[in-house]
C-alpha cells in the first residue's frame, strides 16, 4: 500500500535551494573602526599660539565626546568605517 502526501516532488535545483538545505549561519569576530567627527566652539582663555596652550585637553573639557554616557549621536558625522576579520 502507497501512502500519498500532499508534497508535491521536488527537482534537484529545488531541492538544492530548499530552506532545509541551506547552511546555519556562522558566527564571525570581527574589529570595527568608526571615525566621526563635529564641527564645535569652545572658549580659550589663552592666546591659541601661547606654547603652553593644550588643544586636546581643552577641547575634551568642554566637548561631550560620543563615548560619554547617554550622548546622542544625530550630530556627529560618520568619517570612515573599516571591519578587520579577527
Amino acid at each position: 500500500m502507497v501512502l500519498s502526501t500532499n508534497t508535491p516532488t521536488l527537482m534537484d535545483s529545488e531541492e538544492r535551494n530548499a530552506p532545509w538545505n541551506q547552511p546555519e549561519p556562522q558566527e564571525l569576530e570581527v574589529t570595527v573602526s568608526i571615525t566621526l567627527s563635529k564641527t564645535v566652539k569652545i572658549k580659550v582663555d589663552m592666546e591659541f599660539t601661547d606654547t603652553d596652550f593644550d588643544l586636546e585637553s581643552e577641547v575634551r573639557e568642554q566637548v561631550i565626546l560620543p563615548n560619554s554616557k547617554g550622548e546622542n549621536f544625530t550630530d556627529w558625522n560618520e568619517d570612515d568605517f573599516n571591519v578587520i576579520v579577527e
